[in-house]
């Protein structure tokens, strides 16, 4: 799983490594700092590259939690289940929130110990993410 040869040459990826001792449901969690609120007119766009591979894949799942309280509650904002292929690919969100906020990704190991879920180059930019059929915070 090469993922230098389709974006950065440098650094590296975070994964679930879904052979033993991992058991399947067993997740792994990647939480990010709090972010600022947007501008309420000009949203962000979030892009992130993914992995999943393997006749054992669990699910990868994207959460937010919105600051407008100290008990805030996780929303699952993008999720996919399954064996993908053996490719990177990329997702993307627009984020227009009004509050801070944070993000949660979370990786599950499927049925068997086959396969793993990778996740790289995490990015925003200003603006609405472009095409159909996208998230919107």
């Amino acid at each position: 799983m090469d993922s230098s040869t389709d974006r950065s040459t440098a650094g590296g990826y975070a994964y679930i490594d879904s052979s033993f001792p991992r058991r399947p449901g067993d997740r792994a969690k990647l939480v990010s700092t709090s972010f600022p609120a947007p501008s309420a007119d000009v949203p962000m766009c979030m892009h992130f590259w993914f992995h999943m591979f393997g006749s054992g894949i669990g699910t990868l799942k994207l959460f937010v939690r919105h600051f407008r309280s100290l008990d805030a509650p996780l929303r699952e904002i993008w999720s996919l289940n399954g064996n993908a292929g053996n490719t990177w690919f990329v997702a993307q969100i627009t984020i227009s929130s009004l509050d801070d906020f944070q993000l949660l990704f979370e990786a599950s190991v499927g049925n068997t110990g086959m396969g793993d879920i990778a996740i790289d180059d995490i990015s925003f930019a200003q603006g609405a993410c472009p095409g159909k059929n996208l998230k919107n915070l």
